[in-house]
């Protein structure tokens, strides 16, 4: 394992802690660190495998996600999508759609109010053709969208989300059964 100082594109060099590099061909694909701790209170609702706050972005809160989602029966299932860059700017409405299914598929979903909140101004930016076929597939399942919603905190005792609407600066929490977390 070495860490990357800099790059010479010039000279198809670059220097690591442990020295220089040649090649003829760079592919950089730098990885992204989870940053569950930018929202206040998340990252200790994640690691209680009894709390209903999970996230798809590593292998026991996938667990955990899974179980949590097959025992859901009734209340508010919070999905969001936090502001770019992600890991994947897909996967917030890919979790809200497979777990939306799932719940339709158990006869649960009428007693589910699912919900979706997004940092951004649309559905999927920055391409509106995608944008626009997810906002009729979301509204097709009934799932209302809130945008220009962050995450700021997860109380776990009250169980309620703090968003703060960037449109309005208004702050104001919302009580939850479930919410699914990406971030990074």
């Amino acid at each position: 394992r070495e860490k990357v100082i800099s790059f010479d594109p010039e000279n198809n060099k670059f220097t690591t802690n442990k020295g220089e590099h040649t090649y003829e061909y760079l592919v950089v694909a730098p990885g992204c660190k989870l940053r569950f701790d930018l929202i206040e209170g998340a990252q200790e609702a994640l690691d209680d495998p009894d709390h209903p706050v999970v996230s798809i972005y590593r292998e026991d809160y996938a667990y955990k996600t899974l179980r949590h989602r097959e025992k859901f029966t009734k209340g508010t299932a919070i999905f969001h999508q936090p502001p770019f860059p992600i890991k994947c700017g897909g996967a917030p409405q890919k979790i809200l759609y497979l777990s939306e299914s799932r719940w339709r598929e158990l006869g649960r979903r009428g007693n589910i109010d699912v919900q979706y909140y997004t940092a951004a101004n649309v559905m999927f930016p920055p391409c509106e053709k995608y944008s626009k076929s997810l906002d009729k597939v979301r509204a097709s399942l009934n799932i209302p969208v809130h945008y220009e919603h962050v995450l700021k905190a997860i109380d776990k005792n009250s169980r309620e989300a703090l968003f703060k609407n960037n449109a309005t600066d208004e702050e104001y929490a919302v009580k939850y059964g479930n919410v699914v977390l990406v971030k990074v």
